[in-house]
């Protein structure tokens, strides 16, 4: 088998690369948003976690001059679903301190910053109303769906078919 494997390795290699060059356009994947020379899923990251009010205010400028283009990113990132061994993690690990005093930070939280950047598109969002009720009336975590909520809340009368939807979320949540 020696001289046989490298031809193998090297077929098995072409193939694989093929077949990912014809399924990243059929997978439905759109190219995200670019607004100067970034990925619009950048902006919303320099919203939320950067200490400086300037940057704060070109990711906000960013993403309402990307308008509604933004809504699938945003619904991706808002919509995206914490793998259970995340979620067991961040349990396990809530309050503990690393042995030299260093405390453990979060992982980055999508839903915050999805939830930053349709505040900044505010009722224009409502193109992503029927998106939006969707994740309600999915099976997610507490956090998806309260950030679901407020983005709805934000985006005001245009949301107003998500009602129902919001006092099922909010009947389960027992706040009402």
């Amino acid at each position: 088998m020696g001289k046989r494997a490298p031809i193998l390795i090297g077929t098995l290699v072409v193939v694989a690369g093929l077949a990912l060059l014809v399924w990243i356009p059929l997978s439905g994947l759109a190219p995200e948003p670019v607004y100067q020379g970034r990925a619009l899923s950048d902006w919303p990251v320099q919203l939320t976690d950067s200490d400086s009010q300037a940057e704060r205010d070109q990711a906000a400028l960013a993403v309402r001059l990307v308008g509604t283009n933004a809504i699938p990113t945003l619904l991706q990132m808002l919509g995206s679903q914490e793998s259970p061994f995340r979620t067991k993690y961040l349990a396990w690990r809530r309050g503990w301190y690393h042995p030299l005093g260093f405390h453990l930070r979060r992982l980055p939280n999508n839903f915050a910053r999805a939830q930053a950047g349709f505040d900044e598109l505010g009722p224009s969002a409502a193109l992503a109303v029927p998106d939006l009720i969707k994740i309600l009336d999915e099976n997610r975590s507490r956090e998806c769906l309260d950030r679901t909520a407020a983005v709805l809340g934000n985006i005001g009368p245009g949301a107003k078919a998500a009602v129902p939807s919001l006092l099922r979320h909010a009947v389960s949540a027992n706040r009402v």
